[in-house]
């Protein structure tokens, strides 16, 4: 190499390179764009990007959070859960510019018509704050202000930042867009002692993508649907939004808000917390759409067998109609570990969100399984052995306790007592500490991963988080034995829920009969904590834009004149007239989802490891 410089910073994932016919020099992206290079009007230097927050111009007070002259504050309806941090958000509008309406659809750029098309250097800022304990000495929490995200349009492309405060509150500073994590210590009244550890991650700015992704829309929470039909007309009124939508989609309701109805409180935490990846053409390995607009039944929620395991859930479903012990939904935003939902940006479980889907599903019609005799049967005795345990003494408590976590669906009917979200909570109200003691050392790890985080944090398993430390994992000896255990566990690691195994699990991911034999140890321990950076050939994800508006995502087969053929993410294939398909995109995500080893604790994710390379 005799030169090596920086020409451009782009936003475009670029992965070759052209002559044009009259030879321009060509920039290919991974989405399909072709893109040439053209000088920069531009006749001063660019102005550097700041590096302290104070120097944005954002806020006059600083500390304060104060918007500066021009700056606005705003707020949304449905506000996503993150570990019960508070938000104070603001937008900044250059010069005179206003916000109007995209006239076409462009999903390649995340652009949809009647969406908000904002001005050139358009900024939004969420400022997140939680409260604290300053030390283990500490009686009394204060708010601290962790970090204030930044996105910033700059020609079509939004770019994320991360400023993060220092301990005083009185600045921020521009993270190296990494990713890096701290330490808190935050008022819990779940655990003994009404206080715990928590692990806070500064995410990296490929990890922004996970939820601010381009291609579906960047902006979560300045929409018509967040901001709602009155707020959308202030901002006309005052001349930052020329228009309103021509068809607004219905504005989310508050899920806090009980005096909404039941259903659209729901509808609207699903679509805040969960509906900017679980969407048509959202990648993920399920078919259910969780944008609140949609028509509840072309959700696909209802009676939807689970894709991803079904935690051994009697005659489990997505979302089982008025019971809400067979719902994997619920399972999963009730459990630590993975599977878990959400798996990006929160660690603790959100109680007041969890009993709204808890009454939601409940206060649905119950389903043909759920009145069958033998369902019926089961709910009555879990219901009488949970109001046993408030009045039966010694081995009659303990035959109680233990026939009742004998069946995922008796824990999860207890762990929501316990918690109250049922009117069986009187009868364990002052139970809680005892119950999960006993529940958190069962053999069932479907049993465990609920009551887990009710210990205090002495008593719990330290996980990797988000970030671990990949030189002590390569160094650490792993057992296969004990790795082929968690890779079958389905809900453990999801492994066998997408590969195939010497003839056993899904036809969905490559199968790894020989992986072992392909990839190294550091290669197999990249492709766990990175799955997107290098995808198997044949693997690579598409979007499929039919015609009649509907979007498939999975693996394309075959693309020929007359047909197509197309693997979805349940597995399942189909055939097609190709000229049924408006577009083909190639995504640039992994059908495997990042963090899939955070949960785990070092030595499961050694054995899993361990296991892997013994495949060959």
């Amino acid at each position: 190499v005799t030169e090596h410089r920086e020409l451009a910073n782009t936003p475009h994932q670029i992965i070759c390179f052209g002559i044009g016919p009259d030879a321009e020099f060509i920039v290919v992206d991974h989405l399909g764009t072709l893109n040439k290079l053209v000088p920069n009007p531009a006749s001063t230097p660019a102005i550097p990007f700041p590096t302290q927050l104070s120097g944005t111009g954002l806020f006059s007070d600083l500390p304060k959070l104060t918007p500066a002259a021009g700056v606005m504050p705003y707020t949304i309806n449905a506000v996503p859960w993150q570990d019960g941090a508070c938000y104070s958000r603001v937008i900044a509008i250059p010069g005179n510019g206003v916000i109007d309406l995209h006239p076409s659809n462009d999903s390649r750029l995340g652009n949809f018509e009647g969406s908000f098309r904002f001005p050139n250097k358009t900024v939004l800022a969420k400022t997140i704050t939680m409260d604290v304990f300053d030390s283990p000495d500490s009686s009394q929490p204060q708010p601290q202000k962790l970090e204030t995200q930044v996105l910033q349009l700059v020609d079509g492309f939004w770019q994320a930042y991360s400023f993060v405060w220092n301990e005083k509150g009185t600045d921020a500073e521009l993270s190296d867009g990494k990713g890096s994590d701290i330490d808190l210590l935050i008022p819990d009244p779940l655990v003994p002692g009404g206080r715990r550890e928590l692990g806070w991650h500064f995410a990296s700015r490929a990890e922004c993508q996970l939820c601010h992704g381009q291609r579906f829309g960047t902006v979560i929470g300045f929409t018509p649907e967040q901001l709602g039909e009155e707020i959308t007309g202030q901002l006309q009124e005052t001349g930052i939004v020329a228009k309103a939508p021509p068809n607004p989609r219905p504005a989310l309701a508050k899920p806090n808000n009980s005096d909404a109805p039941l259903a659209k409180r729901a509808r609207a935490y699903l679509h805040a917390n969960c509906a900017h990846c679980h969407h048509q053409g959202g990648g993920g390995a399920t078919v259910f759409d969780l944008s609140n607009h949609l028509p509840f039944q072309q959700t696909k929620l209802v009676g939807l067998p689970p894709a991803q395991g079904d935690f051994r859930l009697d005659e489990a479903r997505v979302i089982a109609p008025g019971d809400p012990y067979r719902s994997v939904l619920l399972y999963r935003m009730a459990k630590q570990g993975n599977g878990r939902m959400p798996h990006i940006g929160s660690n603790r479980i959100d109680t007041v969100g969890l009993k709204l889907i808890h009454d939601w599903i409940a206060d649905m019609p119950l389903d043909e399984a759920g009145r069958s005799a033998k369902r019926l049967g089961q709910v009555n005795t879990q219901q009488k052995q949970i109001r046993s345990l408030s009045f039966a003494k010694g081995n009659h408590k303990a035959a109680s306790l233990v026939s009742l976590l004998a069946e995922p669906s008796g824990a999860l009917m207890l762990q929501q007592s316990v918690l109250g979200n049922n009117p069986l909570g009187q009868a364990v109200a002052d139970k809680r500490d005892a119950i999960s003691r006993v529940a958190s050392g069962h053999d069932d790890f479907r049993v465990r991963e609920l009551f887990e985080q009710f210990l205090p944090d002495s008593e719990r398993t330290k996980k990797l988080g988000p970030k671990p430390n990949t030189t002590m994992l390569l160094n650490l000896a792993g057992s296969t034995v004990k790795g082929r255990n968690l890779f079958l566990q389905t809900g453990r690691t999801l492994c066998i829920s997408c590969h195939r195994v010497q003839g056993s699990g899904k036809n969905i991911g490559p199968d790894l009969s020989q992986v072992g034999s392909r990839l190294n140890r550091e290669q197999l321990l990249e492709s766990l904590l990175e799955p997107a950076k290098t995808i198997t050939e044949g693997y690579s994800l598409y979007s499929l834009e039919m015609k009649s508006g509907e979007i498939q995502t999975g693996f394309l087969l075959e693309r020929a004149k007359e047909k197509t053929r197309f693997r979805l993410l349940s597995g399942e294939e189909l055939t097609m007239p190709t000229q049924s398909v408006q577009r083909f995109t190639d995504l640039p995500i992994s059908a495997m989802p990042a963090g899939l080893l955070q949960n785990l604790a070092p030595q499961e994710a050694a054995d899993l490891l361990a296991y892997l390379v013994s495949l060959r």
